[in-house]
């Protein structure tokens, strides 16, 4: 793929793409991986992957995306794409494969039990550092100073959620499935390598576990008191507060990939 000489050409081939995808169902099986901009000298990449039962979207496309509360949607990126300016989490040697990362995300709403968290998505890095040892993530967690000093163990096996920040999970051994959202919300599977950002107020259950199942759990430093709550039934008014007002990490620790923007916040709520 060449340069981008021509970015109002490329955007309007970009909505054409999601267009196609949107109304045909044989053409939605299909990837486009399309020249978006430049970022510090190194062509940014983005995709629209979608197949039926899923939503997928062209990272940055604002005006295109919808958000679809409860289903899980997959974002394709490439490192370039999402580093926040003066990121030292990766460096940019071009736009090859080994560059692009799946990202899942999750937007869940209040279900009358849980408050969830309708504004940001629960976000599912994967594959970004399936050959880490649980002594390098931590190492990389606490490295820049924007995230505490990392617990090792797993998710309770119930419903609960916490108000007081978001939560980082990193898993460093064997995999499990998850449901997020409380009893109706989706479930989605945490492997070996996978990083799980967890915004305040979103209910998480782990369901099952293989492998020596651990994970790595950290909160941010900016307006934690260090003592996280953990909350199973409807919140308080000063908890939903809270939850409102919790510091928004502004990258996570592995990858260095600016949050706010896989979080896309914004969309429009669907």
């Amino acid at each position: 793929s060449g340069g981008a000489e021509n970015a109002g050409t490329l955007r309007a081939w970009h909505a054409r793409l999601y267009a196609a995808s949107t109304f045909n169902s044989s053409f939605a099986r299909t990837i486009a991986y399309l020249p978006m901009y430049h970022y510090r000298g190194c062509l940014s990449f983005v995709a629209i992957l979608t197949s039926p039962g899923s939503h997928s979207y062209a990272l940055g496309a604002r005006a295109m995306t919808t958000r679809h509360y409860g289903q899980v949607e997959t974002l394709t990126v490439t490192l370039n794409s999402v580093l926040r300016h003066g990121s030292v989490g990766a460096t940019c040697s071009g736009a090859g494969d080994s560059q692009i990362k799946s990202v899942q995300r999750v937007f869940i709403d209040d279900d009358g039990t849980y408050p969830n968290n309708s504004r940001y998505p629960t976000l599912l890095l994967q594959s970004v550092f399936a050959a880490g040892t649980e002594h390098e993530g931590a190492r990389r967690i606490v490295a820049d100073g924007q995230w505490t000093s990392p617990w090792s163990w797993g998710i309770f096996e119930y419903h609960h959620y916490h108000s007081k920040a978001w939560e980082l999970l990193l898993c460093v051994r064997g995999e499990a499935s998850v449901q997020l959202g409380g009893p109706s919300g989706p479930t989605v599977s945490i492997a070996k390598g996978d990083l799980v950002l967890i915004p305040p107020g979103v209910a998480h259950k782990q369901l099952n576990a293989r492998g020596g199942f651990t994970l790595l759990g950290a909160y941010p430093t900016t307006g934690f008191d260090l003592s996280i709550d953990t909350l199973t039934g409807s919140p308080t008014d000063e908890e939903r507060e809270r939850i409102k007002g919790c510091y928004v990490p502004s990258t996570e620790p592995i990858l260095g990939f600016d949050v706010r923007k896989l979080c896309d916040t914004e969309s429009d709520k669907s």
